[in-house]
């Protein structure tokens, strides 16, 4: 049944307006709150829910949902200088909230994600006893969905002495990615803070995902949680169609003064199966985001303890491939005229996995003792980087070929991608997702040194021109995109270790330095010279 419950409608409510969430232009105007379509059933639960909390002495306002396609990332890269590392090709379902009277709103946030309404922000700070509250329909069956809040900035300094940092700084040209402050001065942190919401919890906890109504509370307070599982309780919502995302407040500075942190939420959703419906959804929003306020100030507020991840993540073991990726490797440069790889192989002739522990431990607790920029991490995929790398020298042009393992075929991901960003602002550009990676198999050049398991390996192009690519497997990056002798940064991610809710484990047992269960692609320079 599409929804979990059954209230009884007096009145349809007629919703006229249709989401500005066109992929084509930049937003020009702050959006209308009312312009999400949400479905009968679910305004008139949240209406009742409304009704019920501001009954019990509750401070209770609406806020709205809007897109946030690659078009809008001009406006974070004016606000705080990247994009993130977006992904180009599935846009973001942004909460937007209505400000609280006492709340600080920095003037250095406004308009993160793009123009909001008056007395809105994308931002916002959590007071001690209070909850954001979802209440919505999820889109339609797709590869991967996710709800997940981030700590966005925080009082302080950049700790020039943190091992991350000084690894960073063996590269200038990468640092600022990692590193940076707001416009107001505060450490940009862009920090997870507690496990994401995604399809497969909401499926384990509830009995299924897509296409069904589910309720999500992000609050501080576990009291608050329970006040408002008590209200949706009354309303006929089942228990386990509720779904809790803690902000511990162990790592975080709560309240709504200027020294508070500050956060935003994200809404993920890829790779739908029917295109046509995805896109509806993501043009409906089909969302009510109540926040929500306690006013009695003498109950203390109960906090919760620190974030663990839930679980070990797991992986499947890749290492048994690594003589057939070199191979293939080698087979590549043979087929360009090059010599044999270094050997060792240089630090920047292979992607690096910026979750380890060690050198750079990109993962959310971690970024926030380091004060480091997290870059909205997620702990249901692996992040593999290159170093920014220039798509020209002084000889001429330069082509990539990345040489990997595949993570949908090795067991260790739901789906995997392949994204292109400019490096400077870390703008996603492009993915090229795992089906195209397949498809690359058929274009393995056929070189000096043989090699098995070709259907668990991928090769894929990246340069200014593929004229000299013969089989597909390639993109090619105008300058319209990248602008001349400005470099490219390549992000290999795999989403979701099937059957686990988690993305696959990259961190080697015993030894932080050793060998990780997964393998991380190799870079292959390929000069063109004069073109």
């Amino acid at each position: 049944m599409r929804s979990f419950w059954k209230i009884a409608v007096a009145v349809l409510l007629a919703l006229l307006a249709m989401a500005a969430g066109s992929c084509g232009s930049e937003k020009t105007a702050a959006p209308n709150p009312g312009t999400n379509v949400v479905p009968a059933e679910i305004e008139s639960l949240a209406q009742a829910v409304t009704r019920d909390l501001t009954g019990q002495g509750y401070e209770v306002a609406r806020g709205y949902f809007e897109l946030f396609t690659i078009e809008d990332c001009d406006y974070a890269i004016r606000v705080i200088g990247t994009c993130a590392g977006n992904n180009p090709v599935a846009p973001y379902a942004i909460p937007v909230v209505p400000t609280w009277g006492d709340e600080y709103v920095d003037p250095a946030t406004t308009n993160l994600f793009g123009p909001t309404a008056a007395r809105y922000s994308a931002s916002w700070r959590f007071d001690p006893r209070e909850a954001v509250l979802v209440i919505g329909r999820l889109p339609p069956p797709a590869r991967y969905f996710s709800y997940e809040t981030y700590q966005f900035t925080h009082v302080g300094q950049i700790d020039t002495t943190s091992p991350p940092y000084q690894f960073l700084s063996q590269f200038p040209a990468t640092l600022p990615t990692f590193f940076g402050l707001s416009q107001s001065g505060r450490v940009l942190s862009l920090a997870s803070i507690s496990d994401s919401i995604n399809n497969v919890v909401i499926d384990r906890q509830s009995g299924a995902s897509f296409g069904e109504d589910r309720v999500i509370i992000s609050t501080p307070d576990q009291g608050m949680d329970a006040a408002l599982r008590a209200s949706l309780a009354r309303a006929g919502v089942p228990a386990p169609h509720v779904f809790t995302e803690p902000i511990p407040s162990t790592t975080t500075t709560l309240g709504v003064g200027a020294a508070a942190d500050d956060f935003f939420t994200l809404i993920r959703y890829s790779m739908p199966a029917n295109s046509e419906q995805g896109n509806t959804w993501r043009e409906q929003l089909p969302l009510v985001l109540l926040r929500v306020r306690s006013r009695d100030s003498v109950r203390p507020a109960k906090p919760y303890p620190p974030f663990v991840l839930a679980g070990t993540r797991t992986s499947e073991d890749e290492t048994g491939l690594a003589a057939d990726l070199d191979a293939l490797k080698e087979n590549v440069r043979a087929a360009w005229g090059l010599p044999p790889g270094a050997s060792p192989p240089q630090l920047s002739d292979r992607m690096l996995d910026t979750q380890r522990s060690v050198p750079i431990n990109l993962s959310g607790p971690r970024c926030i003792e380091n004060t480091m920029n997290c870059l909205a991490d997620n702990w249901d995929t692996s992040y593999m980087a290159t170093f920014n790398l220039p798509l020209e020298s002084q000889g001429g042009r330069i082509l990539y070929a990345i040489v990997g393992t595949l993570g949908t075929r090795t067991g260790n991901a739901t789906y995997s991608a392949l994204s292109v960003n400019y490096a400077r602002v870390l703008k996603g550009l492009l993915n090229v997702s795992d089906p195209d990676l397949e498809r690359s198999q058929a274009s393995f050049p056929q070189g000096p040194t043989p090699f098995k398991n070709g259907e668990k390996l991928f090769l894929w192009y990246v340069g200014r021109s593929c004229e000299r690519v013969t089989g597909g497997n390639c993109t090619a990056i105008p300058e319209s995109s990248v602008p001349l002798n400005e470099p490219i940064k390549m992000i290999l991610r795999n989403y979701v270790h099937p059957g686990t809710p988690r993305g696959p484990n990259t961190e080697p047992a015993g030894d932080p330095t050793g060998q990780s269960p997964l393998l991380t692609p190799w870079i292959v320079s390929i000069p063109l010279g004069a073109s």
